[in-house]
């Protein structure tokens, strides 16, 4: 049998078993289009309000570590994880911070043929309490507490540091868009997205690339056929 077709028939059944799974999870990264005056790099969260001190914080660089996951079935999405400000490049150098982030949705719209969504809900959080970095834990907290989150009445039990409602573009668009389309990515319409916004003095938003994290089975399936085919160029 030929060792290529071998490996192309196990990653389309990968593919298979992952494309209709739920949750589906994604990885955030900050985006190059988010550089605004005075800021030595891209940013994932941009905060003008007064509070924190820091206007741009990483998703990705030092502590930072945040994802995203879709939950289709239950009409639901929710940012959780770690953000970073390393202290430099801001408008006034601000101190270093660092900030757990939750973030949950209402998803009005899936794109169709992908994992991409729409949301008109959802409340940001910034919390204090830096011994929350195990993520399944977070991930955890926020699916046993969604509606209570979205409804806003959900109490961490720490020191809430900032809590932003959602805003809608020109009053009636999508509050948080993430799409399969690449914005503002020069030369590429098919990366996901993120991009959403909060209701605050300035300009306050999400501006993240996503990679979508593979999921226990898939992983499986692959190593079992990277296994099978070093058996067969062994014999």
């Amino acid at each position: 049998m030929n060792r290529t077709w071998m490996l192309g028939s196990i990653m389309a059944l990968a593919l298979s078993v992952s494309a209709h799974a739920a949750p589906v999870t994604f990885q955030l990264l900050d985006h190059p289009n988010g550089v605004i005056e005075d800021d030595f790099g891209s940013y994932g969260l941009r905060l003008d309000v007064g509070a924190p001190a820091a206007r741009t914080f990483s998703v990705e660089d030092g502590p930072a570590d945040v994802t995203l996951t879709v939950n289709d079935a239950a009409g639901r999405a929710f940012i959780v994880g770690t953000i970073h400000n390393d202290g430099s490049g801001d408008v006034g150098d601000p101190p270093a911070s660092t900030f757990q982030v939750v973030q949950v949705f209402d998803i009005i719209t899936m794109d169709p043929g992908s994992d991409g969504f729409e949301a008109n809900a959802g409340l940001l959080y910034l919390l204090n309490d830096a011994s929350f970095t195990d993520m399944a834990d977070m991930v955890a907290l926020v699916n046993t507490n969604y509606d209570a989150l979205v409804a806003g009445t959900y109490d961490f039990g720490f020191a809430e540091a900032f809590r932003y409602e959602a805003k809608r573009q020109g009053g009636t668009g999508a509050a948080f868009s993430f799409l399969p389309d690449g914005h503002r990515l020069a030369g590429d319409d098919s990366s996901y997205v993120g991009r959403g916004w909060f209701n605050a003095n300035g300009t306050n938003d999400w501006l993240v690339r996503a990679v979508q994290t593979p999921e226990p089975g898939t992983l499986l399936l692959l190593g079992a056929g990277m296994l099978l085919l070093a058996r067969r160029r062994a014999s």
